[in-house]
């Protein structure tokens, strides 16, 4: 199993030990073929699997049955809804124990050893339990349904099958070679030659089209083959939240961000003024299409899912995603327009000019100036250069960055969908040991902070003090977003205790690192200086006054506050 993970790339191995899981654990360490990254626990372990599955397409999960799993439940849902691909390997007791349903530690259910695998795999694309038979194909399958799906697996791994040592049939290269690439997957070819048919005539006939391109796009690995069907049909592109920077801002034809009415408004009227609009697996979800107040109605849209297309009201099963892109691009010449690429919108009767992103502008404030969100987040973009890999607390600080223009190659990693609080410090982490050669920045509350800031000593495990990883906490006083959709945002639950940020890294064993606490405009500028030449790993606590929202803030909090309203 473990060259099996070798072979596909995976360089480390998350998770808490456990008895139940140290034959797979012992087995990792004396090979040396995958680096063993212990965190603080298995909620953190999950989300540190999640931020290294983002960035590298996989990731392999070890805890231990009972207690260990379904305490990482929780990531391992958020994994499955943002469709992010995690083997995690659940360290059983041994198959005769299991089969005799022996009462012992971590049995939730007497007489029912697999209740807690179970539920489990309910957040997962496929499961299994391991026998000393099935143990290589049944591994070899599972990774390539998570690798297929960009989702998460759940292999229960009985102790003494961890033990068996399983004869090399060639099962390792064997299931190499049977995998199917992300985005593609079992094929129509009637229904694949329908979708291209009903696209292409669409888009013939267009006047004035768009494309929305979504966070599946990067998850099938398929950012390639999108942005050359964009070049060739020569249409803008946005992204909506959960899909900011899938592909390049910097690119000519990129319009902006599409967040109904929440945002950038020149950018609404576009896309929502386009008789098409080309949805590359982008999810119309409530973050997504700010609090639902996007208006693009179906008639108008082409919406590709990983497996799946319709066209308007015409639906086109087991096309994927992968192979449609191809196919699209090879379109031949348009008989009405003679274009030499492909058909695409006919722009003779169109005079509207996309809109160009406005980015953040220029920050505001000087010297002792407060640190407000108009001096904040402009200096945010500033601060992120090309290549970065941004990952981004869901909330306010997203809410503040989400407009910005990032930079060349630059990445904005965020948990729109699920919006697990604390999630984004251990995915950040898992990110920064996974890619050592990328700039890894955090952006988070301190809210957040505080439900996982203790895996910022994870970073100094192992000589992993040189970790490229920069902290940028905001304490705004207390849950900010949650104040924001409170009815009273003054409500005690919404508090937090004080603590002392700076000394985070030290106190958890993170030496090394720079650490400065910013209350005033200058301040700040002069912590990010120094960052920006010494590199990570690095803390920046922001103080910011309480209560200060982002604009995309103030349009929820009005939002939420007409719900809130007694009817008259």
């Amino acid at each position: 199993m473990v060259e099996l993970f070798r072979a596909w790339g995976v360089r480390h191995l998350f998770g808490v030990p456990g008895d139940y899981s140290f034959p797979l654990l012992d087995a990792v360490i004396e090979s040396g073929r995958l680096e063993w990254v212990g965190a603080c626990n298995e909620l953190n372990a999950g989300y540190m699997a999640d931020g290294a599955a983002r960035v590298t397409g996989l990731s392999v999960l070890s805890t231990t049955w009972g207690v260990g799993e379904l305490s990482t439940l929780n990531a391992m849902a958020g994994a499955y809804a943002e469709r992010v691909p995690i083997v995690h390997i659940v360290g059983m007791p041994s198959s005769p124990a299991l089969q005799s349903s022996m009462l012992i530690h971590h049995t939730m259910r007497e007489g029912d050893p697999l209740a807690t695998f179970r539920m489990s795999a309910s957040a997962a694309c496929d499961a299994a339990v391991l026998s000393v038979d099935n143990a290589a194909s049944e591994s070899a399958r599972l990774i390539r349904r998570a690798q297929a799906e960009s989702r998460p697996v759940v292999i229960g791994l009985p102790m003494d099958v961890a033990r068996t040592v399983v004869a090399d049939h060639g099962w390792v290269d064997e299931s190499l070679r049977s995998a199917s690439p992300p985005g593609h997957g079992h094929i129509d070819p009637l229904s694949t030659d329908e979708a291209v048919a009903a696209i292409g005539a669409r888009l013939s006939q267009s006047t004035r089209a768009c494309v929305l391109v979504g966070a599946l796009v990067v998850r099938l690995g398929l950012r390639r083959q999108a942005l050359q069907l964009i070049e060739r049909l020569d249409i803008p592109f946005a992204t909506m939240w959960m899909d900011k920077s899938a592909l390049d801002e910097g690119h000519p034809l990129y319009c902006g961000m599409y967040h109904g009415r929440l945002a950038e408004e020149a950018v609404r009227e576009f896309v929502e003024s386009c008789d098409t609009v080309v949805n590359l697996g982008a999810l119309w979800s409530d973050v997504n299409t700010g609090a639902f107040t996007a208006a693009v109605t179906r008639s108008k849209c082409i919406n590709v899912d990983a497996t799946s297309v319709r066209v308007g009201s015409a639906r086109f099963d087991h096309v994927p995603m992968a192979v449609l892109l191809d196919r699209l691009c090879a379109l031949p010449p348009c008989p009405r327009t003679g274009d030499a690429t492909m058909p695409r919108p006919s722009r003779a009767a169109d005079t509207t000019m996309p809109p160009c992103p406005a980015g953040l502008g220029q920050p505001r404030g000087t010297g002792t100036d407060p640190i407000e969100p108009d001096a904040f987040f402009p200096r945010c973009q500033q601060f992120i250069r090309a290549g970065d890999l941004c990952v981004v607390e869901t909330g306010t600080i997203s809410m503040g960055l989400a407009p910005a223009r990032m930079a060349n190659g630059a990445d904005f990693v965020n948990q729109a969908l699920w919006g697990s609080i604390g999630w984004a410090t251990p995915a950040a982490i898992g990110a920064a040991i996974d890619c050592p050669e990328r700039r890894v920045v955090l952006f988070t509350g301190e809210g957040a902070l505080q439900c996982t800031a203790q895996e910022l000593g994870t970073v100094s495990r192992a000589g992993r003090s040189g970790a490229n990883l920069i902290v940028i906490v905001v304490n705004n006083d207390g849950y900010l977003t949650e104040r924001l959709l409170s009815a009273n945002t003054e409500m005690p639950y919404n508090d937090l205790a004080a603590w002392r940020y700076t000394a985070l890294p030290g106190a958890l064993g993170a030496d090394g690192w720079f650490t400065a606490r910013a209350t005033t405009c200058a301040e700040l500028d002069a912590a990010m200086a120094v960052v920006s030449t010494r590199g990570g790993p690095a803390l920046i606590e922001v103080v910011m006054p309480g209560r200060s929202l982002p604009p995309i803030g103030h349009s929820l909090r009005r939002a939420v506050e007409s719900l809130y309203q007694k009817p008259k």
